[in-house]
């Protein structure tokens, strides 16, 4: 039950809207949102490079990499299950198939039109109050705000784009449902959840609070009512562990064994409460509860490492989640920002959606959404999205509410002026949001990684090279990448497999005997099919089962004896890796008993203030500069002689000089990027042959390169 409001605190009218008025709402929120998701477009039309065989480049995220794959490969004929890690594939190939509009094009502009349906369930919820132009003023910010905008913007088609839909949808038709008390809203609250665990791999713990945070409330408020708790039975329903034709099959049964049963027999509540209670003792003994919370328990207490067992003792190798940018835990002042777009904005969204939980007991029920964005200080920053939605609600109101306070309670202002001071105020949150994105557009959006044209025609040059058993070895980042450009997802790791098998790319990457990291890309891709075969997907799993540690030093004889195959390697070199030295390192420079990494061979990097030119006799970055003459460099931690400085522009080297020092570092410049690096990671494979172009011609053939990349393919 809605709890009574004095109205001479927010002056606004408390009615709620018809049905029309609704849809003209919603209509507007949702056309602005994807409006504005429309900027990127334009955008970057203006640059030429973006474009290839009259298409944007499509991928702006590494996952749509994945879902492209897939739908690729179901529009061609291949059948996938209804299950998560397929569905966002088969809905893009549903749009494809409906439509005829191109599979790119349709990667590229989804993300708008589903990510903005969020406006739907915000628009509802607030009309719920009676307030639905608060809800409206919400959906326009929420839809727009800092993190929801970075995850949903034209190119990122991810999970993320319903993954705030689709919960809250749910929260609504609960909110609904405890305030009607009609069965079909518990109903579509499941239907919802059911539909968030086919679409989400890692769902079940959000829906798991969204389920628990309902049970909290019936306890305090309804627990002597049969409908609580044949509505628990159906919101259960969604985490069982069965198919979903199998639980839509009995979600629909209990739903009309609890709307018809009434009409013959009436149970008192205590029956249905015995009854779950049974239920969930016996489901406790049968299923395996830490599919529910192992997730998100990952996110919260990561490791940063990975023990395996190898023929010489336990080896600890390093988790990636310790590395990946958007699982670490971020500040209190990222937080707000992400959440609220300021300090300010998220301090004023909190005091308005306390006041609306005081306000309206029902919203306790969007608890699990907020504290999710609070917890994003602990489990990374992809868990702001979750709280953007909610917190714009608390935001409008706040404004509203804070603006009354002040000006009508505590002035002699009339409300009137509060009402125009409150929407002026709402508009200047808009206008930074919209800057903020206009500025995110121009400075920080690009096509991931493969981002012009020359990369997509030579992409497709590689796609009709590749033989559909050939592989490729590249760094976990390409992965999903070369899966949907090249049609071919034979990679050792990718973006969604990259625990233990990092460490052996990574030798293969930095090693500097190219001996080794020939010999190493042959003979870990066939032990990676060899495993496959016996059950193990990763192959330092099935290595280390059968090989000593000290194996890896026999990989580096000329004559050793190789694994029979029948495909070619390629090995794909991306200029980008050079940002990521020290991370890609830190994968295989460890102590394999502690799991700790030895000191780094990568020193620092800057870039160019200023292209370089023969006349300059000191070169300056934003991080150190470098004396040409006295092989020196000069940062903020004092000066260092080095050994050697190469410069390479336009993949020429145009200045190399060795220095006469005994223990020094070396420097690379390459295409106006500056590396400190010491000898090993100077000789390794990935900057000999990717920035110097030395690489042994009787071990490799280069296939193609551009500006960004290259791909080597292994003679045998």
């Amino acid at each position: 039950m809605t709890n009574t409001i004095d109205k001479s605190n927010i002056p606004l009218e408390y009615k709620q809207k018809s049905f029309k008025q609704l849809f003209f709402y919603i209509l507007s929120a949702y056309l602005l949102s994807i409006a504005v998701r429309l900027f990127l477009y334009y955008q970057a039309s203006d640059n030429a490079n973006y474009f290839y065989s009259g298409n944007i480049i499509p991928l702006w995220t590494a996952d749509a990499g994945l879902y492209g794959y897939y739908a690729n490969q179901i529009l061609n004929g291949v059948s996938y299950p209804f299950v998560a890690e397929y569905m966002p594939g088969h809905l893009l190939s549903w749009v494809v198939h409906l439509t005829g509009v191109n599979l790119d094009r349709v990667l590229f502009f989804a993300p708008a039109f589903l990510s903005s349906l969020v406006v739907i369930p915000i628009i509802l919820i607030a009309n719920r109050y009676k307030m639905a132009t608060f809800g409206l003023y919400s959906a326009f910010i929420g839809s727009v705000m800092t993190s929801y905008y970075y995850r949903t913007h034209l190119g990122y088609y991810d999970t993320d784009v319903l993954n705030v839909f689709l919960p809250l949808l749910a929260i609504y038709f609960l909110i609904k449902l405890v305030e009607d008390r009609a069965l079909i809203d518990a109903l579509f609250a499941s239907l919802s959840l059911l539909s968030f665990s086919l679409w989400y791999h890692s769902s079940s713990a959000i829906i798991l609070a969204i389920i628990a945070i309902y049970f909290i409330y019936i306890l305090i408020y309804n627990r002597k009512e049969s409908l609580s708790y044949q509505s628990l039975f159906l919101l259960t329903v969604a985490l069982l562990p069965l198919d979903i034709s199998i639980k839509f099959t009995v979600l629909i049964l209990l739903f009309m064994l609890f709307n018809y049963l009434p009409k013959f027999i009436e149970f008192d509540y205590k029956y249905y409460l015995l009854a779950m209670l049974l239920a969930l003792v016996a489901l406790s003994f049968v299923l395996d509860t830490s599919i529910y919370y192992e997730r998100i328990d990952n996110y919260i207490n990561k490791s940063s490492t990975i023990e395996i067992a190898t023929k010489d003792g336990a080896i600890k190798l390093k988790s990636t989640l310790d590395s990946v940018l958007e699982a670490k835990g971020i500040s209190w002042i990222e937080m707000t920002k992400r959440v609220s777009g300021t300090i300010l904005f998220f301090i004023i969204a909190l005091i308005g959606y306390i006041t609306l939980l005081v306000r309206h007991r029902s919203m306790i029920l969007t608890l699990p959404l907020a504290l999710l964005a609070l917890l994003s200080m602990v489990a990374g920053l992809r868990f702001t999205t979750y709280g953007v939605m909610v917190f714009s609600f608390g935001l409008v109101f706040g404004v509203y509410f804070v603006f009354n306070l002040i000006l009508v309670k505590w002035g002699d202002f009339s409300q009137k002026i509060s009402k125009i001071t409150s929407g002026v105020f709402l508009l200047i949150v808009m206008a930074f949001s919209l800057n903020t994105i206009v500025d995110y557009n121009r400075y920080n959006l690009s096509p991931t990684l493969f981002n012009t044209t020359d990369d997509m025609k030579k992409l497709d040059e590689l796609k009709s090279t590749l033989k559909k058993d050939d592989f490729i070895m590249t760094w976990w980042d390409y992965g999903w990448l070369l899966w949907y450009y090249t049609d071919n997802k034979n990679t050792l790791i990718d973006n969604g497999k990259h625990q233990q098998d990092n460490f052996i790319v990574s030798k293969i990457l930095l090693s500097d005997n190219q001996t080794f990291t020939k010999n190493a890309s042959l003979f870990f891709t066939e032990k990676y099919y060899e495993g496959l075969a016996k059950g193990h997907s990763k192959v330092m799993d099935y290595f280390t089962q059968n090989y000593p540690m000290s194996y890896l030093n026999e990989l580096k004889k000329e004559d050793i004896e190789l694994p029979p195959s029948k495909r070619d390697i390629y090995i794909v070199l991306h200029r980008y890796m050079l940002n990521s030295l020290g991370t890609i390192e830190s994968f295989s420079n460890l102590n394999l008993k502690s799991g700790k990494n030895y000191s780094s061979n990568f020193i620092n990097m800057g870039y160019l203030t200023k292209k370089y030119d023969a006349s300059q006799k000191v070169i300056n970055t934003n991080n150190f500069s470098i004396n040409l003459q006295k092989g020196e460099i000069a940062s903020k931690a004092g000066n260092m002689k080095v050994k050697k400085i190469s410069i390479v522009e336009n993949k020429k080297i145009r200045f190399e000089k060795n220095y006469i020092v005994s223990n020094g570092s070396n420097i690379l410049i390459y295409e106006g990027q500056a590396l400190l690096l010491k000898p090993k990671m100077y000789n390794s494979f990935l900057i000999q042959a990717l920035a110097l172009g030395n690489y042994n011609h009787d071990y490799f053939e280069k296939v193609l390169q551009t500006d960004n990349f290259l791909v080597l393919k292994i003679k045998r």
